[in-house]
């Protein structure tokens, strides 16, 4: 059994140099970083998290390891503007192990949405159950079902899931383009 890997995660969504890309609930780093390592310095990444200790520490860690192309933002997913990024302004959201944590997940995906532009991609991986001391609390397991039916429920197109190791599930969706809405 494994745990999930940020940069293998990170290279299922094929990112593009130049990518603005945004992580909701970024902790310490690990996706954040991942990102930074595979963009290469081609693109922007925004980490964004509500506790103090981890924007810190995410700055620190981007900071030693040259990333410049790393903002770390100390805001609100779960608010509207919470993420102080402009309207229809990302490529990619990431949020990782972050929909068990908070209680007002279609804020999160409202804010997704409200940031993410038209085919802009939105990655979800959260943990399959409770472990015994790794991952949520039973009761706060936030199921891959749950986490379907509440994307599509915001207006997200599903594109397909991955492995994304023994504890965890990955979700990828689509902001629909004018087009896909002409259509339906």
């Amino acid at each position: 059994m494994q745990f999930s890997n940020p940069d293998d995660n990170i290279r299922e969504l094929k990112l593009t140099p130049g990518d603005k890309i945004v992580i909701f609930g970024s902790g310490s780093g690990g996706h954040t970083l991942a990102a930074a390592r595979a963009l290469k310095g081609a693109g922007t990444i925004y980490g964004i998290d509500s506790r103090g200790q981890m924007v810190e520490k995410l700055k620190k860690e981007a900071s030693e390891r040259h990333h410049m192309n790393v903002r770390v933002v100390n805001g609100n997913v779960e608010k509207i503007g919470g993420t102080s990024l402009g309207p229809l302004s990302t490529d990619v959201v990431i949020i990782p192990d972050t929909f068990f944590s908070h209680s007002d997940k279609e804020g999160i995906l409202k804010e997704a949405d409200r940031i993410l532009r038209p085919g802009g991609r939105m990655l979800v991986v959260d943990w399959v159950a409770s472990f015994g001391g790794a991952g949520p609390q039973p009761e706060h397991v936030f199921s891959e079902e749950e986490a379907m039916k509440l994307s599509k429920n915001a207006g997200f197109v599903y594109e397909r899931r991955f492995s994304a190791g023994s504890y965890h599930y990955a979700l990828i969706f689509h902001k629909p383009t004018v087009r896909e809405k002409k259509m339906a």
